[in-house]
């Protein structure tokens, strides 16, 4: 997800004499003060809501999400092929609401969505955030939420959107739905485990309601330091940061059902 900083300019002041009194010394370290907790502030609230708590997962719910993170995860599914959703750049003062909608011939549709979490994440600040969510062919908007199918985890991050379906007709409309797909990266500043490029990958299958969130961590190529993108384009990496990238853990964060 692309951040925007503004950028703030200062009128311009003459040199202060030598020998200023107290006053203007505890209003100028006021004033720095101020600025950099609204700076901070600026920052924290444009972060995207992060879930990091690992869930405590039977064996069987391990062996279905395996199955779901199988490679392409064609092996459950009819031939078809991935497509890809657009994720445009937004900030805090970015209006929340639809960004991006696919419809299906079913009925079926999938919609990104800007949204905020007004401390409702038990978070000090407000988090703005991007998140796909599934709507099945019997489910609108006036009385169905949807399931949400992906989310961004890192402020500075880089998130990539597909979907696999299956277009008999080839008139460019899928036919429904197979599989979801949301991959979100710590481009930025290493914002997740020090030490380790993260990747957070959340799954859904429409057609069994299946869902998984699986963690990667990667190490990064000789040569690379974090941030391993040049901000704002989160998602134009340095040539010495290009994959690809050698895994060295993988868990399971979440399941269900």
């Amino acid at each position: 997800m692309t951040v925007i900083l503004a950028r703030m300019e200062h009128g311009s002041h003459s040199m202060p004499r030598s020998g200023g009194s107290p006053q203007q010394s505890h209003c100028r370290f006021t004033k720095h003060l101020f600025w950099a907790i609204y700076i901070a502030l600026l920052l924290s609230i444009m972060s995207c809501s992060s879930t990091n708590k690992r869930s405590m997962l039977a064996q069987e719910s391990i062996e279905s999400i395996e199955q779901l993170f199988a490679p392409n995860g064609k092996n459950q599914l009819h031939e078809g092929e991935w497509r890809w959703i657009p994720l445009p750049p937004a900030n805090f003062v970015s209006p929340t609401g639809l960004r991006e909608e696919v419809k299906a011939a079913s009925g079926e549709r999938l919609e990104v969505r800007w949204e905020v979490d007004w401390l409702g994440s038990g978070k000090i600040f407000p988090r703005w955030y991007y998140e796909l969510r599934y709507f099945g062919a019997d489910c609108h908007r006036s009385h169905c939420e949807g399931v949400q199918a992906g989310k961004c985890h890192f402020a500075q991050g880089c998130n990539f959107i597909k979907y696999y379906v299956v277009d008999a007709n080839h008139d460019g409309i899928p036919d429904r739905f197979l599989l979801t797909s949301w991959e979100s990266w710590d481009y930025g500043g290493d914002e997740g485990v020090e030490g380790f490029l993260d990747q957070i990958e959340h799954r859904y299958d429409p057609v069994t309601g299946r869902y998984g969130v699986m963690k990667r961590l990667y190490r990064y190529p000789s040569g690379c330091e974090p941030p391993v993108s040049s901000p704002p384009h989160v998602c134009d990496l340095k040539e010495e940061c290009r994959p690809p990238y050698a895994m060295v853990k993988e868990e399971v964060m979440q399941s269900r059902p």
